[in-house]
């Protein structure tokens, strides 16, 4: 059982009034500047106020889905994403404490996949697609031959998911393609990703198991063919013929994947590092390539908050009867997430939560 439905049971279990398509709007104050509550607005535009018996938890999820809000705080990941993945992360929640004097964190941070597709010829600075895991490429992840649009390698591609899209954020166009030929099934077992990169992973009981959506190799190979139907995927005979749908600089894109072959051959990156049981030529027809953005799964730069939670104004100061938790919640992360370290965020969103609702209600 997933752990959502579980605590919705618990939740009606205990008598919890639990509202969906509820939206809120802002936050209420005493005379005495604390916190009472909020006032909220469901799904046919009615207002109304919730009132706190012992302090209201700001958890709306950050702001991924707020285009205006990524442009003034973080604009960096709206030009090198090209998908959002953060239904109704629109920062209210955020947006309301600092309306009351609440401090923010001063430097942004964002959780990002490489794995949006995109048809080539796509620009990344007209494109913010907000359906959450619409063309969610799975093969994005894994370490194969990455160029930019002017069909140079630019990076490392043995990095975790934000950093090939920041690398990207350096380049022409904020975008790159990835190139892969025919022997893409032994080279997916080469690489041996781990997390949630991999296509398969070991099952418990014994032999493998698919991963969350990905079907393993079959549903892998069908994802594949149904992009190149639909144009996100491109299939070429010849490298050069691959390069022009592409829509890159034909010569150069052929110098730079000639020079990673021979790379492959002896071994040895000795242009940017990338270990040897990565490196895989592309040299058996037919071959493959795709452009690719990032796509946000949560914004991770909040309001300040100390160790109760408890959230604070810019002279440190608590504003009483306010606590933050999850995306809502600063002082954890800056920039980027670390993706050496899987289940972080999830951790933290849980594990604040909790501490958050402890004090609140005086457990602690």
């Amino acid at each position: 059982m997933s752990l959502a439905p579980m605590l919705v049971e618990k939740a009606d279990e205990l008598g919890v009034d639990v509202r969906y398509h509820t939206r809120m709007i802002h936050l209420v104050q005493n005379d005495q500047d604390t916190v009472t509550g909020i006032i909220a607005e469901d799904e046919n535009g009615k207002k109304f106020e919730i009132k706190a018996m012992k302090g209201t938890i700001l958890c709306t999820g950050g702001y991924a889905n707020n285009v205006e809000m990524l442009e003034d705080l973080n604009p960096a990941a709206l030009e090198e994403n090209v998908y959002s993945d953060a239904p109704a992360n629109y920062g209210e929640g955020i947006s309301a404490g600092t309306w009351i004097g609440a401090a923010r964190d001063k430097m942004p941070a964002v959780l990002v996949f490489d794995r949006g597709i995109v048809p080539p010829g796509t620009k990344a600075e007209e494109t913010y697609i907000m359906e959450p895991f619409k063309d969610f490429f799975w093969m994005g992840s894994q370490p194969f031959l990455k160029l930019n649009i002017n069909g140079e390698r630019f990076a490392n591609e043995s990095v975790p998911y934000d950093y090939i899209v920041n690398a990207a954020g350096y380049q022409p166009g904020n975008m790159y393609v990835m190139v892969w030929d025919s022997n893409y099934r032994q080279h997916i077992d080469a690489n041996h990703t781990l997390g949630c990169s991999r296509i398969e992973y070991p099952s418990p009981t014994g032999g493998m198991q698919t991963y969350v959506s990905a079907g393993g190799y079959d549903g892998n190979d069908k994802q594949i063919q149904d992009l190149i139907e639909r144009g996100y995927i491109v299939k070429a005979d010849t490298i050069e013929e691959l390069a022009a749908k592409l829509q890159l600089p034909v010569e150069t894109a052929t110098q730079h994947i000639e020079r990673y072959n021979e790379l492959c051959e002896k071994g040895i990156d000795e242009d940017f590092g990338n270990e040897s049981s990565r490196l895989h030529a592309v040299k058996e027809g037919p071959f493959y390539g795709c452009l690719l953005g990032g796509r946000i799964l949560s914004t991770l730069d909040g309001l300040k908050i100390n160790t109760n939670m408890q959230v604070l104004r810019k002279d440190g100061s608590v504003i009483a009867g306010l606590y933050a938790a999850g995306n809502d919640s600063g002082g954890f992360f800056a920039y980027t997430y670390p993706e050496r370290l899987p289940g972080t965020a999830v951790s933290r969103a849980f594990t604040f939560g909790w501490l958050a609702g402890e004090h609140a209600a005086g457990i602690k």
